[in-house]
C-alpha cells in the first residue's frame, strides 16, 4: 500500500529536525575546551583504595548492557511497525520518544567508552570524560562495594557528588553499577577486560 505524500513529507521533516539536533549537539561537544583536568596527578581526586585486582582497560559488552533502555526501544519499534501496517504512518509522539530513547542509549554507550580502572579511580567516556574516585570500599571474592566521589566531567572539577559503586569481576568480565549512596544499582553494565 503506498503512503500518502503528506505523510512522507512529515516523516522527512521529522528526520531533518532530528539530524539538525544531532549536528548541533556534536558542534557543542567539539567546541568544549580540551584543557587537562584539575587535581594532583592524573585524577581529579586521587584515591587511596587498592583496586589492583580490577585495574585495567575495559570494553563495553553492548548487547548485555543498558537492557532497560534496549527493551523500551524494542517495544517502541514494535508499536511503530504495527502503526505503519495499520495506517501507514506512526504516531509522531511515539517517533520522537523512540528517537530520544535511541539518543539516550547512544549517550549511555558512549559514556562507557575508554573505560579504565587504575589505583582506585574509574574513568570513562570520550566526548564527556567522567571519573569516580573511590573513598571507601570493601572487597570480597572479586566483588567491590564502596563509595566514590563522582565528577560527571573531569574538566569541571567543582561539580561532584558522592555515589555508591559496585564492581564484580568474574574472570575478565566486569559488572559495574553506580547508584545513590546506600542503595543497590538498579542496572549493571557488562565490560570485558582488554589484554594488558
Amino acid at each position: 500500500m503506498a503512503s500518502h505524500p503528506g505523510h512522507q513529507n512529515r516523516l522527512q521533516s521529522f528526520n531533518n529536525v532530528a539530524f539538525v539536533l544531532i549536528v548541533l549537539a556534536i558542534i557543542v561537544v567539539l567546541l568544549r575546551g580540551n584543557s587537562p583536568p584539575s587535581g594532583i596527578g592524573d585524577a581529579v581526586i586521587p584515591s587511596a583504595i587498592d583496586t589492583s585486582a580490577f585495574d585495567g582497560s575495559y570494553q563495553l559488552v553492548e548487547n548485555e548492557s543498558f537492557l532497560d533502555q534496549r527493551r523500551i526501544i524494542a517495544i517502541n519499534d514494535c508499536l511503530i511497525a504495527q502503526q505503519l501496517a495499520a495506517r501507514g504512518l506512526p504516531d509522531p509522539k511515539l517517533l520522537m520518544q523512540n528517537a530520544y530513547s535511541r539518543s539516550m542509549l547512544a549517550d549511555s554507550v558512549e559514556s562507557c567508552a575508554d573505560f579504565v580502572i587504575r589505583s582506585g579511580v574509574i574513568r570513562a567516556g570520550r566526548l564527556l570524560r567522567w571519573e569516580l574516585s573511590l573513598t571507601k570500599a570493601s572487597i570480597t571474592d572479586g566483588k567491590l562495594v564502596g563509595t566514590a566521589i563522582e565528577h560527571e566531567d573531569i574538566h569541571d572539577p567543582g561539580d561532584c557528588q558522592q555515589v555508591g559503586v559496585v564492581l564484580e569481576l568474574e574472570g575478565e568480565r566486569l559488572k559495574f553499577g553506580a547508584s545513590e549512596v546506600g542503595t543497590e544499582p538498579h542496572e549493571f553494565v557488562v565490560l570485558q577486560r582488554l589484554p594488558r
